[in-house]
């Protein structure tokens, strides 16, 4: 069993605390568990891995524990350029997950679509979501009611080789998420020299990519402003020695 011998040092890992910051993103019974899970990582870990700082303090904030809390790095593991064609589409490679916002994405997709800018978003993530069964089915409706599948092309659960294209022939990866303990979207962005749309939460800012355009999740207009200055904008084509910086 796990912890039986305690003369040796054990590390636990509680990747984020999403459960006590978005509290109504849980059921009762899987927020419970989550608890269960915690208290049992810190009552027989020496040490416990975390995702970012953030998540350091939210330990402090919610468990009063912080010493014992020990944030990790995710290395950034590839160094090269795609030779694949770049085309106009933002990607946003995440499951599908209520606090990774979506729905954002689709009121930005009704701006694109009402100016005929010439950006398409895609998605594509794991479907399945044990706290609501329904939410890609959701999703997917929202998507062809508002008539926004000529903007958005959702392609669900895809494979190692389609996401690796897909991140390689993106214009730039983009990620609306309301909560990270640490985003690895945003470390897919560096391995893959990208530049990344990234909503203004503190998870994202402790990242400090190199390349990231941070947007007010409360403006998805303010959003296209920036989606369109990055486009017409030749300072990020010329983006070779500047995204470098995040090897």
């Amino acid at each position: 069993k796990l912890f039986i011998n305690h003369s040796i040092k054990s590390i636990g890992w509680i990747p984020d605390l999403q459960h006590k910051v978005y509290k109504k993103f849980f059921t009762k019974k899987f927020y419970l568990q989550r608890e269960k899970y915690v208290a049992n990582e810190l009552a027989n870990s020496d040490k416990i891995f975390v995702s970012s700082l953030q998540v350091r303090k939210e330990f402090k904030k919610y468990y009063g524990i912080y010493n014992k809390i020990v944030p990790l790095r995710v290395l950034s593991k590839e160094k090269y350029f795609t030779k694949n064609p770049i085309k106009k589409y933002i990607l946003f490679p995440a499951q599908f997950w209520e606090h990774k916002n979506h729905e954002f994405l689709l009121k930005v997709a009704k701006i694109i679509k009402k100016r005929k800018i010439n950006i398409k978003i895609y998605f594509c993530g794991k479907v399945d979501n044990y706290k609501n069964q329904n939410h890609f089915k959701l999703i997917n409706d929202k998507i062809y009611r508002l008539k926004l599948d000529e903007i958005i092309k959702n392609f669900g659960e895809v494979s190692v080789k389609q996401l690796n294209k897909l991140q390689k022939e993106c214009l730039a990866f983009v990620n609306p998420s309301l909560y990270e303990g640490w985003s690895t979207i945003n470390e897919e962005a560096r391995s893959n020299l990208k530049y990344i749309f990234l909503s203004d939460i503190k998870g994202h800012k402790e990242q400090n990519n190199y390349g990231s355009i941070y947007f007010n999740l409360n403006s998805p207009k303010n959003f296209v402003k920036k989606l369109q200055k990055f486009v017409k904008d030749k300072k990020y084509q010329n983006k070779k020695d500047f995204l470098l910086k995040n090897k």
